[in-house]
């Protein structure tokens, strides 16, 4: 950074994509979030040039308690994505200028949730391309995109995905824990989880005997004891997810 006319206090090269978050601290809108911020990449022609841009977090502007500037376990994807992460909190006061700015879309779009009991339109329309390749973008950063060596049709279609001959079944439990706001809840636990496991790996075990040659696991895990990579790797293997919302 620097201090290249009267008029700018701070001088940040290159494109800049400015964005405030819904609520860092929460997975799912994290989520959207994460969605949103790639959606501009993508409709901007910047998808594939992610690496040499700049994101300003501003997310501190706001009074509300949850917008901090945080980075957090949940930025990993950003930091994966962009060259680098900046917080709108060590500019307040000073005059920044840009090169290049790409702003959300106002008012933002919620392409993944929009509060509760409300259907997304896109739900009903089948699969969907852009969700598809953001898909893949969230699995590549990751390192979570297999690959397979055999010929395939010689086109220039990315990596061939391996066929996979292992089915997994993860059941999500939760701990009564005190939340952000002093609060327990205890809506999202199941009252008979040890039953409810029991029963599915009965099932695991009879469909096994079935269908030998391919190899069927049940693993029960509770969220709360893993970081969002390691949460994020698991999804990437899992078949059918069971939990409570």
């Amino acid at each position: 950074l620097q201090r290249s006319s009267p008029q700018c206090d701070v001088e940040i090269d290159g494109t800049v994509l400015l964005y405030s978050h819904d609520n860092i601290k929460n997975v799912a809108h994290t989520i959207n979030d994460v969605m949103n911020v790639w959606m501009m990449l993508w409709l901007s022609g910047q998808a594939r040039h992610s690496k040499n841009i700049t994101l300003l977090n501003v997310d501190s502007l706001s009074l509300h308690e949850n917008y901090n500037d945080e980075v957090n376990d949940l930025f990993e994807t950003y930091k994966r994505s962009f060259g680098r992460i900046l917080k709108g909190a060590d500019y307040k006061g000073q005059t920044v200028c840009m090169q290049r700015l790409l702003v959300p879309i106002m008012p933002p779009r919620p392409f993944v949730w929009d509060g509760w009991d409300q259907a997304m339109p896109c739900s009903f329309k089948g699969p969907s391309s852009l969700y598809q390749r953001w898909n893949v973008h969230v699995r590549n950063v990751y390192n979570l995109l297999p690959t397979t060596t055999s010929g395939g049709n010689g086109g220039d279609s990315g990596p061939e995905v391996a066929t996979n001959k292992q089915f997994k079944i993860v059941l999500i439990v939760r701990k009564e824990s005190k939340n952000d706001w002093g609060s327990y809840r205890s809506a999202r636990l199941f009252k008979n989880a040890q039953e409810i496991a029991s029963t599915i790996r009965t099932v695991v075990e009879e469909t096994q005997k079935r269908l030998p040659s391919v190899k069927f696991e049940m693993e029960v895990h509770d969220f709360a004891t893993l970081n969002f990579v390691e949460q994020v790797k698991l999804m990437s293997e899992t078949s059918v997810l069971v939990g409570m919302h």
